[in-house]
């Protein structure tokens, strides 16, 4: 069932898709980026984001996060070509300061999850997650209060942000993907193999970062259907890492 407000994370829907219960009358015949590749004429706002696609970046890195897996490292707007938003975002009126805190206080488990998961390197606290929010959640035009009837309060669109961050992340485990096909951390590994491995188990073609032959982090691409689901597509971007040997390093 989809409700009206996006205040939860509802269950997964077939094809891998994730539904956030953000709206209702949208069909689910309206897709976002028909034509992904293409610029496409975009039909109402709360049916499909203007900016038409969203990237999951998970890193694995040695520092934050659990020894298991993946961080988040960004929950990204991105048009049908696979270009990025201004800095500044698409509307810096919804800026918002002081994230921590409110999360904190709005939403204590989403708040606990962001924390553990989405941090990089020394970036773990307000300003990290409100430059997120204000550069790509602010292009996400589906999550905007007009397309919930303004319910569940002033900030939930930004909350929503971050829920579907959270939902997107544990639904699209690279970690369990990786260890269930043999491919622990401390493995080395042909590179075609992993984007084979990654592939077959997202059905769609993923962006891979290395450094020095050293796996770095994976790109994950979505359109929205209907407003509520976000359905992996095909990356726009071709992966970075060109190594013909790629390692996946045990975290220290």
């Amino acid at each position: 069932m989809i409700t009206l407000a996006y205040a939860l994370i509802l269950a997964t829907a077939v094809q891998g898709a994730v539904d956030v219960g953000l709206i209702s009358g949208c069909g689910n015949h309206l897709t976002s980026c028909i034509d992904v590749g293409h610029e496409s004429s975009v039909m109402n706002s709360c049916c499909a984001p203007n900016h038409g696609l969203v990237v999951l970046e998970q890193k694995w890195t040695f520092g934050p996060g659990p020894s298991d897996k993946f961080v988040i490292s960004g929950l990204e707007a991105r048009t049908c070509t696979g270009k990025a938003p201004p800095m500044d975002g698409c509307n810096p009126d919804r800026k918002v300061e002081h994230l921590d805190g409110f999360m904190k206080n709005a939403d204590p488990d989403l708040h606990e999850y962001i924390q553990k998961y989405w941090s990089v390197d020394d970036f773990k606290s307000s300003p990290f997650w409100e430059h997120a929010w204000l550069r790509h959640g602010t292009c996400m035009t589906n999550l905007g209060p007009e397309c919930r009837g303004n319910v569940g309060g002033e900030y939930n669109d930004v909350l929503g942000y971050f829920r579907i961050a959270k939902a997107l992340h544990e639904q699209f485990d690279i970690m369990q993907v990786l260890t269930d096909n043999g491919v622990p951390p401390g493995t080395s590994l042909p590179l075609p193999k992993l984007q084979r491995i990654l592939e077959d188990a997202f059905s769609v073609k993923v962006n891979i970062h290395c450094s020095n032959s050293v796996l770095d982090g994976v790109q994950l691409w979505f359109k929205t259907r209907g407003g509520v689901q976000f359905e992996p597509v095909d990356s726009v971007d071709s992966s970075s890492c060109n190594a013909k040997m790629i390692t996946f390093p045990l975290k220290q």
